[in-house]
C-alpha cells in the first residue's frame, strides 16, 4: 500500500512540476512566433522596396545627384556598403532582391566623397532556363 501512494505521489509531481513550466514554454513559443511575423514584415518592407528601386529606374525617374542619406531614406538599407578607391572616390552601395540571393538582379550604386549619386549599374540576372 505505501509502494502504491508513493509512486502516485510521484505521478503527481512529475505532472504538476510540468504544470510550472509549461507557462515559460509558452512564452517562449510565443516569443519565437513573434520573431517570425517581424522578420515576415521585415522582409515584406524590404521587398517592397527593391521593387519600388527597379521601378524607379526603370522609369528613369532617378537621378545623379541625390545625398546617400536622402537615398537611403527613400530605398532603405542596401544589402552591401564598400569604400571605393578607384575614380570616382567614395561609397559603392549594393541592392538586389532580399531574399533571392542568386537570382536576382544587382544595382550598384556610386557617391563620390561628398556622398552624392554620381552613377549606377545595373545587372541583370541571367536565366539559365
Amino acid at each position: 500500500m505505501r509502494l502504491r501512494f508513493i509512486i502516485i505521489s510521484c505521478w503527481i509531481l512529475f505532472f504538476v512540476s510540468g504544470c510550472f513550466f509549461l507557462p515559460e514554454s509558452l512564452k517562449t513559443l510565443k516569443s519565437v512566433g513573434d520573431s517570425q511575423n517581424e522578420i515576415g514584415a521585415y522582409l515584406d518592407e524590404q521587398i517592397k522596396l527593391f521593387n519600388k528601386l527597379v521601378i524607379d529606374l526603370e522609369n528613369e525617374d532617378l537621378e545623379p545627384g541625390i545625398s546617400k542619406k536622402g537615398f537611403i531614406s527613400i530605398y532603405g538599407e542596401p544589402i552591401l556598403s564598400k569604400k571605393v578607391t578607384e575614380p570616382p572616390e567614395g561609397v559603392r552601395l549594393l541592392y538586389r532582391h532580399p531574399t533571392e540571393y542568386f537570382k536576382s538582379d544587382r544595382v550598384y550604386f556610386y557617391f563620390n566623397q561628398e556622398e552624392n549619386l554620381v552613377y549606377w549599374e545595373y545587372k541583370y540576372h541571367k536565366n539559365d532556363s
